[in-house]
């Protein structure tokens, strides 16, 4: 038999034996799998009222998350505006010796479906001796070492130590400081977590720009960027009871009764002699300027001119003003070309009285 064939099932025992012991590395360094903590477990969804109450927003720093779950991103998580992240307070149903005379909260982070995706111990003070047992106990009871986590990173420079143990798919983060942090994670539960936060956002985002735009329809009668009046009269119809009304100077006039906070306000109008309105503006009590602002620009787009006093937008020839003064707003609105109309005619009286003037020259 040539010497190649020969050696041929020792290279393979080799190969085996090699594939074995890799597979074993890996397996020895997996440890064991991190189940949950202080009683409550990962893999199961938790009864209505096993938890306490729910907080608003996070007990823990948000600057923590990426190191439980290292796909999460370092800055710029898509949290909701409510500052309601699913986290609740616990009691432990049972604790280590070592822990019962410490003052330490414990808080759980669920997922929709009432999984835990987050066990946290928050302890007061820095990990002191504490440190020790929960490096100790951890390495022996998971069969894993921890791995030192740079503090370099965004966020994580207020802590003295971070230390983490994977295993399984599992996480334990200690983070020492003052306050000090045990967290227990399940990272695919905790993705979970961040694509429902997200998707919370977008709908509340959602329901406010329709809540800007259901305003903005109060102030802006029509659809998109048309300017076509404003408080509910429009350039294309007379103002209702104003035939005794002076033309073509600004006089108060009756507005409608706006839903709040809309609804203290003082309204003119400049009026053509047909009785159409030519310019309107309102007067409101009680409305910051920069809500406003934000109810226009919802509506009508970047504006022309900005400041912290003042808003300019010209829309097909017609202007919106916003200014603030002593307190109030005032928003107003100009037909263009009723404007100019009225200029003209007003142009052409003068010019007919200097005529008639100097008609006997």
């Amino acid at each position: 038999m040539p010497a190649t064939q020969r050696c041929r099932p020792f290279r393979l025992l080799i190969g085996l034996l090699t594939l074995c012991l890799s597979a074993h590395d890996v397996l020895a360094q997996d440890g064991t799998r991190i189940e949950g903590a202080f009683g409550l477990s990962f893999d199961r969804s938790l009864a209505a009222g096993e938890l306490g109450a729910s907080l608003d927003g996070s007990p823990i720093p948000l600057t923590l998350l990426p190191e439980l779950a290292r796909a999460l991103p370092r800055n710029g998580l898509s949290l909701p505006p409510d500052l309601n992240f699913g986290w609740h307070h616990f009691q432990p149903a049972s604790l280590p010796s070592a822990l019962r005379d410490h003052p330490l909260r414990y808080f759980a982070l669920q997922v929709a479906d009432a999984q835990i995706a987050v066990i946290a111990a928050l302890m007061p003070e820095n990990c002191g001796e504490l440190a020790a047992f929960f490096t100790d106990t951890i390495n022996r009871k998971y069969q894993v070492v921890a791995e030192t986590v740079p503090l370099d990173a965004e966020g994580l420079n207020v802590f003295d130590d971070i230390q983490r143990w994977s295993s399984r798919g599992r996480v334990i983060l200690l983070a020492c400081g003052s306050p000090s942090y045990l967290l227990y994670a399940d990272p695919s539960q905790l993705e979970r977590w961040r694509t429902e936060m997200a998707a919370r956002k977008s709908d509340a985002e959602v329901r406010q720009r329709m809540r800007l735009l259901a305003a903005a329809s109060h102030l802006l009668p029509g659809s998109g960027k048309e300017v076509t009046g404003a408080f509910g009269f429009l350039f294309s119809r007379p103002v209702p009871d104003a035939a005794e009304l002076p033309k073509e100077k600004m006089v108060p006039i009756p507005g409608p009764t706006l839903p709040p906070p809309w609804n203290h306000a003082v309204y003119e109008a400049l009026l053509a002699p047909t009785d159409h309105p030519i310019r309107l503006a309102a007067e409101f009590s009680g409305v910051p300027f920069d809500a406003v602002k934000t109810i226009l620009e919802s509506r009508l787009g970047k504006p022309m001119k900005t400041s912290s006093r003042q808003v300019l937008y010209r829309v097909n020839g017609n202007l919106v003003s916003l200014r603030s003064t002593n307190g109030r707003v005032r928003l107003a609105v100009v037909d263009g070309e009723a404007d100019r109309a009225m200029r003209a005619r007003t142009e052409a009286r003068a010019h007919a009285a200097w005529e008639a003037d100097v008609e006997a020259l």
